[in-house]
């Protein structure tokens, strides 16, 4: 919970505690945030990905498949948000990212490494995501992942990040990186 009565910087230092102990647990509601993109016609998309690491530095790690949406969109416009929602909480945690993709070979395989079993079919689909197909098992043509694969990995850097609790009294701060590090304000929920 937000507590009013610490530092901002103590409670942003508590949400992303929240965000490295999600993307190790998978019933944590943080786990699954909403990431929102542009496309190049200027359409907003938005979909839910699995968070599966939170850097020391408060980078935010997430796999997808290289063919996908989402990382055209990143290659033409790397701004994206994402939405975090914890209902047992009452916390919602609103992000301003820029999103890369990552190119670095050592830490891609790395990654990679720790894709097993069934989790492999993800990055593997003979068809790219989103391709129309006649019937559903279509969809279902796989490649081998250790000889064709099309895993990869998006990092996001936020750039700014709103907290909002409901409760009896609602909470609300924004915080903004800057150079010096963050710079964290309460604002009226």
């Amino acid at each position: 919970m937000i507590d009013a009565k610490k530092d901002l910087h103590q409670n942003l230092d508590e949400i992303f505690g929240w965000l490295r102990r999600a993307a190790a647990d998978v019933r944590s509601p943080f786990r699954q945030p909403v990431l929102s993109t542009v496309d190049a016609n200027l359409l907003p998309h938005s979909r839910i990905l699995v968070l599966r690491e939170v850097s020391t530095e408060g980078y935010l790690i997430f796999f997808t498949d290289a063919r996908t949406p989402k990382v055209e969109a990143l290659r033409q416009n790397p701004r994206a948000s994402l939405l975090f929602w914890d209902p047992r909480k009452q916390v919602q945690i609103s992000m301003q990212a820029n999103g890369i993709i990552l190119e670095d070979d050592a830490r891609l395989a790395g990654y990679r490494a720790r894709v097993k079993g069934r989790a492999q079919q993800s990055y593997t689909t003979s068809l790219p995501p989103g391709t129309a197909v006649d019937a559903p098992e279509a969809a279902r043509s796989c490649t081998d992942f250790e000889t064709t694969n099309y895993f990869t990995v998006l990092e996001f850097r936020p750039v700014s990040l709103t907290v909002l609790e409901l409760g009896p009294e609602h909470l609300r701060f924004k915080a903004v990186k800057t150079a010096d590090g963050w710079q964290a304000n309460w604002v009226v929920p």
